[in-house]
């Protein structure tokens, strides 16, 4: 099942999904505002998944027509404890499965003149994942659809193709405090504004700079998350929202002082948080695919959280700082996904 589909699917798949889905009242004309869904977050390094599930269900039903299903954590707010089976269970909704893989797209927000180095890391990045032996950890996930014949049903499996695209730039359109819902807006203008295509296939990334700060909770409640846009012309678009640590090394940043493995505080910091919300963004796009019911909701419990601020085996690099994976020509300290597989375990590529 791909994105374009979600619209018919999610009448079906909200009568068995415990996550609840609340949207503001369409518009008839772009621009009005998004009717954006988050799913997933990165938690903060200090803060207990068990402390954050409260309060981030209790924002969801503070804000009018925004639900808030998933984040990445903080350092702190890792699952603590080994769950049964594979550790994480399919909920029946659809995964971003198309055979060439996700196409992915960056759209930077604020002043970045000053920071262009950060900039070169992070492209370098998302240029080298697809493909990668740690990509290849989300191709344990799957969802369900028609067999060939229309009458059995068949795993589609995810690959792991990743596809950067290009970006679009973006001079504080919304000001330097964001809500949830003006990052809806940051993705409308470069989508509607001809910046960047419209694709149902595609992750949209909104990376702001050191000065901008997401209002919902950034730096305290949560470092990056992933969702949903329901623009007005009724497409589903997949967007996330990554902060820049720069402002709170101490929790949105293995290093918060260099040396780090790029030598950028900021950057080093990112590319672990794309990392996360990329890989959650395919394997559980909606909220209503893979999530561990041992957490009991998305917002901890998807394939990246349940191993989130580990890292497994590092090694030494020259500059006095550590890393755990080399893609392309640069090293990365990126923290470990979920293996879908063999009982379940947290890992940098599938056959670790």
């Amino acid at each position: 099942m791909n994105v374009k589909q979600f619209a018919a699917y999610v009448l079906v798949a909200a009568a068995f999904t415990p996550v609840c889905w609340a949207q503001v009242t369409s518009s008839s004309q772009v621009g009005a505002s998004p009717q954006l869904t988050r799913v997933g977050i990165v938690p903060v390094r200090n803060r207990s998944a068990s402390a954050i599930i409260p309060a981030l269900m209790s924002a969801k039903r503070a804000a009018a027509g925004f639900e808030r299903a998933g984040v990445m954590p903080t350092m702190g707010q890792a699952a603590s404890s080994a769950p049964k089976d594979n550790g994480i269970q399919y909920h029946g909704g659809p995964i971003m499965d198309d055979a060439n893989g996700v196409n992915v797209y960056f759209i930077w927000y604020g002043d970045w003149s000053k920071d262009t180095a950060a900039q070169t890391i992070v492209t370098d990045f998302i240029k080298h994942l697809g493909g990668s032996p740690y990509a290849a950890i989300n191709t344990t996930y799957y969802d369900m659809e028609p067999g060939p014949t229309g009458t059995n049903v068949v795993k589609d499996w995810v690959t792991t193709g990743i596809h950067y695209m290009g970006s679009a730039s973006d001079n504080y359109s919304r000001g330097v405090n964001l809500t949830d819902q003006d990052v809806g807006f940051v993705l409308e203008n470069a989508v509607f504004g001809g910046s960047l295509p419209l694709d149902h296939n595609g992750v949209y990334v909104v990376i702001t700079s050191a000065d901008v700060q997401e209002t919902s909770g950034f730096c305290t409640q949560y470092c990056a998350w992933h969702g949903w846009d329901n623009t007005a012309t009724n497409d589903n678009l997949l967007l996330a929202f990554v902060g820049n640590p720069e402002q709170c090394p101490n929790n949105c940043a293995w290093f918060s002082v260099p040396p780090t493995p790029n030598n950028n505080v900021g950057a080093d910091g990112m590319v672990n948080m794309i990392a996360h919300e990329t890989e959650e963004a395919v394997s559980d796009p909606f909220g209503t695919s893979w999530w561990s019911n041992s957490v009991g909701a998305p917002s901890a419990g998807e394939n990246e959280d349940l191993c989130a601020w580990t890292f497994g085996k590092t090694y030494n690099l020259p500059n006095g700082s550590y890393a755990n994976m080399k893609l392309g020509d640069r090293q990365y300290l990126i923290q470990r996904n979920w293996v879908n597989a063999e009982g379940g375990f947290c890992a940098l590529r599938w056959d670790d």
